[in-house]
């Protein structure tokens, strides 16, 4: 009966590719653990269900993203937010934040492991802020401005100029909120009424 035998080199060979095979189900077997390290703070923060997230994973194009975050040293952030009943991975924030973001930062540049991601990644939600700066402006920091009974360090000039600006913003910040929700809101005038310190009308309407 003949057998065969290999050359040092194959065996060295034979070697390499049997320790590769097992780094690779190593490597496998930390990014599931990982994976499922994200998968609970995006549930957590987002308040979504778990098909959510795994009809998310199913699509190349995010789970190459998410996979990318855990494995590539300079993909530093990733971004979760609901699109209707779907879940949306991205890795750049979008130009308007409309809706609840849950964000995802790498401290530094650095591939993360099972015992590294829980103190080197930083998670968070964000919402869009204009529409609370807006009700701020408008509710409480506006009224105080032009209530008379309220005692002003600022000279009268200078008050007038702040009670306009602050009026414009308020404004502006009505027609952009409006345009994000799907109506048009028209800017009203500045009226002499508010230039006396009266109580504003409405800043706008909606067509």
């Amino acid at each position: 009966m003949m057998t065969a035998s290999l050359s040092p080199s194959a065996n060295s060979a034979v070697n390499d590719q049997h320790e590769s095979s097992e780094e690779r189900t190593a490597g496998l077997s930390a990014a599931d653990t990982r994976l499922d390290w994200i998968t609970r703070h995006v549930k957590s923060l987002l308040s979504v269900e778990d098909a959510a997230f795994t009809k998310l994973m199913t699509d190349e194009k995010h789970r190459t993203m998410v996979e990318s975050f855990l494995n590539v040293e300079d993909m530093l952030r990733l971004m979760f937010y609901q699109q209707g009943k779907d879940l949306v991975v991205v890795s750049d924030p979008p130009e308007h934040l409309q809706h609840r973001t849950a964000y995802f930062v790498k401290r530094k540049a650095q591939v993360l492991t099972p015992e590294t991601i829980d103190g080197e990644v930083m998670t968070g939600d964000v919402t869009d802020p204009l529409p609370q700066l807006l009700l701020l402006s408008k509710g409480i920091v506006l009224p105080l401005l032009l209530n008379p009974a309220n005692p002003h360090s600022m000279p009268k000039a200078m008050l007038a100029e702040a009670t306009t600006e602050l009026h414009r913003f308020i404004a502006n910040a009505e027609v952009e909120v409006g345009k994000r929700c799907g109506e048009t809101i028209l800017p009203l005038p500045l009226l002499e009424a508010e230039k006396s310190n009266v109580l504003l009308p409405p800043l706008s309407s909606r067509q």
